[in-house]
């Protein structure tokens, strides 16, 4: 592990896949904590630093989108995954899919993940307004 390894929160509420996702950032190098949903993630947002966040987008309580428009309302620099499922489009929630860094769709490739991340650690933007990498 890297002498000061980058924080990643990953939020899902499907804990197969977020243990999946927790495990392969973990073994890249990254400390890594999880939520099962946006309210929780949310509450570790607010009392926690963190240099990512990975976070699916629908789930019950607080949804992804509902996270990411409480996020940039705070002014909270987080660059931001979204990880979604091919039925749930963008019209929801319009300004909060212009505020996500990458979209990725489910199912996606691992190293489209690891990619992403790795970019945005390191400063490098995608695209403004977020890039799908399916």
């Amino acid at each position: 592990m890297e002498p000061n390894p980058k924080r990643i929160l990953v939020v899902d509420d499907d804990a197969l896949v977020r243990r999946m996702v927790a495990t392969i950032l973990k073994r890249a190098g990254n400390f890594v904590q999880t939520a099962e949903d946006g309210e929780s993630a949310w509450e570790a947002l607010r009392t926690g630093t963190y240099s990512l966040l990975v976070t699916d987008c629908n789930m019950p309580r607080v949804s992804g989108l509902v996270l990411v428009d409480r996020i940039r309302s705070a002014n909270f620099a987080l660059p931001i995954i979204m990880i979604s499922g091919a039925s749930e489009g963008s019209r929801a929630f319009p300004d909060a899919w212009s505020q996500v860094d990458v979209h990725l769709s489910k199912p996606f490739e691992l190293t489209a993940l690891l990619t992403a991340v790795t970019r945005l650690l390191a400063g490098h933007p995608i695209t403004p307004g977020g890039r799908s990498m399916d």
